[in-house]
């Protein structure tokens, strides 16, 4: 029997199983990566949708975060958020990385570190309808009337967008927090990861742009 045909046979009696390995190992990878990435940032950004921000844009973007957060809240001498980004590949243009792109999404919704999410209006919605998204009311003491509903703000309508890294995602992005992850952690690391996500995104959410200088 030749290669090709071994290959063939172990393929067709052991798919099955290859293909739950190959999904526990992405959620193992996903969750060592962030485990790891936690350990020097005070919350996790996680953004869903079709665009992709470069290098420069990223860091772009991390400073800014860093430069709206009122503080470090971690308490590691610096103010660092991690950015997880999943662009999704609409089904008619590909569907094999679409398929791709909305398994590692939901990896990351129900096994990810991410609270603070940046999302494209499908990913809101389907959030949403799921009950997993906090409203404003827990959040701040009233929805700020630039909010687009009881649970989130469009990008455009936060002085945020202003900032460099901010301005290159899409202005009809979501901004919302999710509720803490029970997973893999015990119940006062994940409202201790919730506190400071919920700080971070409050600073986010009500940052005002400096007045230019006459």
């Amino acid at each position: 029997m030749n290669i090709i045909k071994k290959i063939e046979n172990f393929w067709y009696y052991y798919k099955g199983v290859v293909i739950v390995g190959g999904i526990f190992l992405a959620f193992f990878v996903i969750s060592a990566v962030q485990f790891s990435s936690k350990l020097d940032s005070d919350a996790t950004v996680l953004y869903v949708g079709k665009n992709a921000l470069s290098r420069a844009e990223l860091d772009s973007f991390s400073a800014s975060v860093s430069q709206i957060m009122k503080d470090d809240y971690n308490g590691d001498g610096e103010k660092k958020i991690s950015y997880i980004e999943i662009t999704v590949v609409p089904d008619e243009a590909n569907k094999t990385l679409h398929l791709e792109s909305l398994e590692r999404y939901r990896n990351e919704v129900f096994g990810g570190d991410g609270l603070i999410y940046l999302l494209d209006h499908d990913y809101y919605y389907e959030l949403l309808e799921q009950n997993l998204i906090v409203p404003l009311s827990e959040i701040l003491d009233t929805a700020p009337e630039n909010a687009f509903d009881e649970n989130a703000f469009l990008l455009s309508s936060l002085d945020a967008y202003a900032l460099p890294g901010f301005s290159n995602l899409p202005s009809d992005t979501f901004v919302c927090l999710r509720y803490p992850i029970m997973i893999g952690i015990g119940a006062e690391e994940s409202q201790d990861r919730f506190e400071i996500a919920k700080q971070i995104f409050k600073d986010i959410v009500t940052y005002d742009l400096p007045e230019a200088s006459e």
